[in-house]
């Protein structure tokens, strides 16, 4: 893939199509991120983000300070990035770019999330869902509607976490969403080992377990079973 887009991307500076110059480079900024070569996927991203602006890409613009904002967000610099979502969002907003709106809500709400802001995740998230229902994104909606389930289990609301996580888990099985049915699994393992139910627990977790390992994703076994074993230990 990266040879045939730094062909295209040779073709389109020799013709002077700096639309295409800046579509190349983003698409190369996504092989880099993919490949978690962040520094990398960061220049690329940038010089696409340049030539946008200089083009007056107002659309192209909102995406490439998304996509650093996520770069920020793996790294860990929370303030960085939710800095960059906003500014995605505040364009979105301007453009009438509902679903780009409801993406930037979801990934704010994460920020708030992992800084413990539950109340402020949730207004985050319940905006994301809201309007990808409206949109119709069944498959959007029912990754949020998990999201919400984690924010009530880590603020230790038990009851109200297993209906959102329930609810999730109906609507990913029906749309055979496996890294999400994994993940709700595992979250629902979390939710019954932290009610000490044990034998609930291993059996969330072993479907998630199960999950992860045919898809492959090793890193997302690595974190479940560590973040397990965690919630085990007295």
């Amino acid at each position: 893939a990266e040879r045939l887009y730094r062909q295209s991307l040779e073709l389109r500076e020799e013709l002077g199509d700096r639309r295409g110059m800046a579509s190349s480079w983003g698409v190369l900024g996504d092989i880099e991120n993919v490949r978690g070569n962040w520094d990398a996927a960061e220049r690329l991203y940038r010089q696409s983000l340049e030539l946008r602006e200089e083009l007056g890409d107002r659309r192209g613009m909102a995406s490439s300070w998304g996509v650093l904002g996520d770069i920020e967000n793996v790294r860990g610099n929370w303030d960085a990035a939710e800095r960059l979502y906003r500014q995605s969002l505040e364009l979105r907003e301007e453009l009438g770019d509902r679903r780009g709106m409801a993406s930037s809500w979801g990934v704010l709400g994460d920020i708030e999330n992992v800084r413990g802001n539950w109340d402020a995740a949730e207004r985050l998230y319940r905006q994301s869902l809201e309007l990808r229902e409206e949109l119709g994104d069944r498959s959007s909606a029912s990754e949020v509607t998990c999201d919400m389930g984690t924010n009530e289990l880590q603020r230790g609301n038990f009851e109200e976490a297993e209906i959102w996580f329930t609810k999730a888990l109906k609507q990913l099985e029906a749309l055979g969403k496996l890294d999400y049915i994994a993940e709700c699994n595992f979250r629902l393992a979390q939710l019954w080992q932290r009610r000490n139910n044990s034998e609930r627990a291993q059996r969330h977790y072993a479907i998630a377990h199960k999950i992860y390992t045919e898809l492959g994703a090793k890193k997302d076994l690595e974190r479940i079973e560590r973040e397990f074993i965690s919630d085990t230990d007295p």
